[in-house]
């Protein structure tokens, strides 16, 4: 489970987790790309993406780009981004990675 925040209040990230577990989402194991398009988030915003790495399959390929393994984890970022009011997320469901050998 995630750290809590300061002062023993929970995190964005721990109450995402809250309700996660009681949604029913069917996971899997494919491969999604985030992405969003705003101005840069506040440091908290990625203090927690840390926290939810910790439970869940998320790698940041760029500034406001992530990989993310299973569909519960896209849930998750997708909760704490409208949390900071990052609405101009898109979702890709990567069907195969090229590897290119020039």
């Amino acid at each position: 489970m995630p750290k809590r925040g300061k002062r023993g209040r929970k995190s964005v990230a721990e109450k995402i987790l809250e309700k996660i577990k009681k949604i029913n989402i069917k996971d899997d194991d494919k491969l999604y790309v985030i992405t969003y398009d705003t101005v840069k988030p506040p440091p908290e915003f990625y203090h927690n993406v840390e926290r939810l790495r910790k439970v869940f399959n998320i790698d940041r390929v760029q500034r406001s780009v992530y990989e993310v393994r299973g569909l519960r984890g896209v849930v998750a970022m997708n909760m704490l981004s409208r949390h900071y009011r990052i609405m101009a997320l898109k979702v890709y469901r990567v069907s195969g990675v090229v590897n290119i050998k020039i």
